[in-house]
């Protein structure tokens, strides 16, 4: 799939599993991005502009412009890969693919 992220904006990316179990995904990017693996309050706290809140995989410091990360989901229920353009200026162009 693909995505332009506009500078200092972020995708939230919906996936869900029945049962806990490992997910695999791949980000490419021309601009360097963070990525965050987060549940719906998580995802609410950062959206909200909080400095801590629970991620279970991602890469968000540094960013990186190629990203691939298999971890294990000790849950059910909703998920959001969320893809953030730290820059300030320029848009990023993302490719991005999940797998389970």
């Amino acid at each position: 799939m693909h995505k332009t992220i506009s500078p200092n904006k972020f995708v939230a990316l919906k996936y869900r599993v029945d049962e806990s179990r490992p997910v695999e995904f791949e980000v490419a990017s021309d601009q360097p991005v963070k990525t965050y693996v987060l549940r719906p309050k998580g995802l609410d706290r950062f959206k909200e502009g909080e400095r801590t809140f629970k991620y279970y995989g991602g890469f968000p410091d540094p960013p990186r412009r190629l990203q691939r990360q298999k971890i294990w989901l000790p849950f059910s229920g909703e998920w959001f890969l969320v893809i953030s353009n730290p820059d300030k200026f320029k848009p990023a162009e993302v490719d991005y693919e999940v797998y389970y």
